[in-house]
């Protein structure tokens, strides 16, 4: 019987399955509700903004419970739950049932001083935890934790955030989704591990330097009209080849800066094979047959958000690139589809083995 089988055996059966069919499991019998509940625990995603009450009531049992709390590996969601039975004035609700900020606070810091086994960290509110005084002893926590992936927020551009990575030697991987921070003080020592890094490019430019870095990503709500080759230059600093990157168009109905970032890019990173972008506009599919072979190393291209146009080969090929002809077959076609121009790169690129875009939406409506 399936109840007869090793726990061990039970958990590799289990995660096989959702979340919401692993609860059905535990609800059939005593023992698998006893073997399974705390394997729930584990990994923790709570990103839908619209679930803080949910979030509110996993706080609750946490802290009711506090053997449970030890069993988190991942936690995706807020630090204080800004929702939840009291949070906002409810006449029917009686005055003593009503939980203020410090007690929310006071609960949040006794589940997370207690989760020493998490290894991948994301509050997703904006609550300024690195920087108010209040939230220290959470600091304090949070630097015994022997983290794989840490993911910031902040409002604030003046906060020191180094000290947070200090004692992170085993971090690989960086997210800094909001705000800068201060990093005058990052040594050559602090998180050596670090192989993937998600932040501004002024950020990247003095994390990357010096560690393993093989992936970066540009926030798409903190891009630039131009990615700058100074900049561009302390990425190419890491001890790795940079083999995946992803970054967003800005002004995509200007075709002139869109190939100025593309040629800027493959200048200073041609052993790029994996590359993102988020087009979030019209992008010409001639001007994708140019600057694309500039990644001689590209295997998977992608891009977000797009809508094809057919671009006259005349407004592509300027004064300023008169040898830009040579680089395109003579009986180069325009790729009048999304497989034309993926057929096209293939013949082109003789790495690139797949293309993926997403169709350019607008209210709603894909165009």
């Amino acid at each position: 019987m399936f109840t007869q089988l090793p726990a061990e055996i039970i958990f590799l059966i289990v995660e096989s399955v959702d979340l919401i069919q692993r609860a059905r499991v535990m609800l059939t019998c005593r023992y698998l509700h006893q073997v399974l509940e705390p394997f729930l625990y584990r990994h923790l995603e709570l990103l839908d903004p619209e679930s803080h009450h949910r979030s509110h009531r996993l706080h609750q049992t946490l802290h009711d419970r506090p053997a449970l709390i030890s069993q988190i590996v991942t936690y995706h969601g807020p630090l204080c739950p800004t929702e939840g039975k009291g949070t906002y004035y409810n006449p029917f609700l009686p005055w003593e049932l009503w939980e203020s900020d410090d007690v929310r606070k006071s609960r949040a810091l006794s589940i997370f001083k207690r989760a020493v086994n998490i290894r991948d960290l994301y509050f997703t509110d904006f609550i300024d935890w690195i920087a108010e005084y209040a939230w220290r002893p959470l600091r304090e926590a949070v630097d015994d934790l022997v983290l794989d992936r840490l993911a910031l927020r902040t409002r604030n551009d003046n906060v020191e955030i180094v000290h947070l990575l200090r004692n992170q030697p085993e971090l690989t991987q960086l997210e800094i989704l909001w705000g800068g921070g201060l990093w005058e003080n990052l040594k050559e020592t602090d998180i050596p591990k670090l192989k993937s890094v998600s932040a501004s490019l002024e950020t990247a430019a003095v994390i990357v330097p010096g560690r393993p870095v093989s992936a970066i990503k540009l926030p798409p709500s903190q891009g630039a009209d131009r990615l700058e080759e100074g900049l561009l230059q302390c990425l190419n600093m890491s001890t790795r080849p940079i083999r995946q990157f992803e970054m967003r168009l800005c002004r995509v109905y200007k075709e002139d800066l869109v190939r100025d970032q593309l040629q800027a890019l493959a200048r200073n990173m041609p052993t790029i094979e994996d590359l993102t972008i988020h087009v979030g506009g019209r992008i010409s599919g001639r001007m994708l047959l140019l600057e694309i072979p500039a990644f001689g190393s590209i295997s998977s291209l992608t891009l977000l958000e797009a809508s094809l146009v057919h671009t006259p080969f005349s407004t592509i090929l300027d004064e300023d690139y008169p040898t830009a002809n040579s680089l395109l077959p003579s009986n180069l076609d325009t790729p009048d589809s999304w497989a034309d121009l993926e057929s096209q790169l293939k013949k082109m690129c003789p790495n690139l083995t797949s293309l993926y875009h997403t169709t350019l939406t607008y209210l709603g409506l894909k165009r």
